[in-house]
């Protein structure tokens, strides 16, 4: 492709030689055309590499954007072959909220909380019963800001 247009742009400038009588115009015109080939062949590349460092700073923003909000994901897959039910409670100075993070989490299944503030935890994972669940595990855990924390669950 680029030959085809080198040769054509040389054609061009033969051409213009012969019909021109000044030298030096001749010259100028086939230096503009040149350029304006450079720019054509080269524009492509640089709107690819603009839209990569687009995507890569998009990238740090979101992941300063987390530490900035001490914000972070937090997934629960379930390698059981029962429901689950789970329950999070952040703490709050000595005790821990009144109102947990509660879903159920069906068996060979993975949920997810999104944008949970960083802090300290306490979950409880309970067997889903209809009316009555059953206790399966309970502890605490820590949540780091951009953590993005997966915990799977086993029998």
């Amino acid at each position: 492709m680029k030959t085809v247009v080198l040769i054509l742009l040389i054609m061009l400038c033969c051409r213009r030689l012969s019909a021109q009588s000044n030298v030096g115009s001749t010259i100028v015109e086939g230096g503009r055309a040149l350029i304006e080939l450079i720019k054509v062949i080269k524009m492509p590349k640089r709107k690819a590499a603009d839209k990569q460092v687009e995507v890569s700073s998009k990238k740090e923003l979101s992941s300063e954007n987390c530490y900035l909000k001490q914000q972070s994901d937090l997934c629960f897959l379930n390698s059981t072959d029962q429901s689950l039910v789970i329950s999070i409670y952040r703490r709050s100075g000595d005790s821990y909220e009144e109102s947990p993070f509660t879903m159920k989490v069906i068996s060979r299944k993975e949920e997810c909380w999104f944008a949970l503030k960083a802090g300290i935890y306490k979950y409880k994972i309970e067997i889903d019963r209809g009316l009555m669940n059953l206790l399966l595990r309970e502890g605490e855990f820590k949540l780091e800001a951009c953590e993005n924390m997966l915990r799977e669950i086993k029998e």
